[in-house]
């Protein structure tokens, strides 16, 4: 979309943005849906539940940022699946990740 392509433009100039995106917005998004999981308890998220939203998070930070640096043209899902693909083989220790690439725009 144009203002998916305009935004791409701003981020591509101004990788700040992107930083301060994952360094605080997802923080704070993570602790939010980690105290969603564990139901609300007054203690930090058992370790299970925060490297599982960690894991799913960055992967998704990690497929907008290499979108939205392409430009933001065509489809964020299959870039979004990508990321996902990689850090589900990431986990499981598997080799694939070391060869798998991103669907162009």
């Amino acid at each position: 979309t144009e203002r998916g392509q305009w935004m791409a433009g701003i981020i591509a100039e101004r990788h700040a943005v992107i930083q301060h995106h994952r360094g605080v917005v997802m923080w704070e998004f993570e602790d939010a849906v980690c105290d969603l999981l564990t139901g609300h308890e007054p203690m930090p998220a058992a370790i299970e539940v925060r490297a599982g939203v960690a894991a799913v998070l960055g992967a998704f930070m990690g497929a907008m940022e290499v979108w939205l640096a392409g430009g933001a043209t065509g489809p964020f899902p299959p870039v979004l699946d990508a990321g996902l693909g990689a850090a589900a083989a990431a986990l499981a220790g598997s080799t694939t990740v070391l060869t798998s690439t991103v669907p162009a725009g």
